[in-house]
């Protein structure tokens, strides 16, 4: 086995580790609702039921204590499907600042 020189892991409490997966996972959601929308489909993020259900979402589930649950997403195509939102234009909203 190769002997491992840096382990930065080790530098800083697990409470870091477990906001740095909130982060993590937080971003790996939004991508996945972005492809989600790209095609065609819509998504609804959730916090309430990790907050409430949590046990029981892990046993549905088989997830191991070891794993962080930070959301559910609600996915499938949608009822409705509404047009594009007005835009401003972007000189409406940007200021250059110099």
């Amino acid at each position: 086995m190769p002997r491992q020189n840096f382990r930065p892991i080790g530098f800083v409490p697990d409470s870091v580790w477990d906001e740095e997966g909130i982060k993590s996972s937080c971003l790996a959601s939004q991508n996945l609702m972005l492809a989600a929308h790209a095609k065609g489909l819509a998504t609804c993020p959730m916090t309430g039921p990790v907050l409430l259900a949590s046990e029981q979402l892990r046993e549905y589930l088989s997830i191991p204590p070891e794993c962080q649950i930070n959301m559910v997403i609600a996915l499938g195509y949608p009822a409705e499907h509404p047009g594009r939102l007005p835009r401003k234009e972007v000189d409406d909203i940007l200021t250059i600042v110099r």
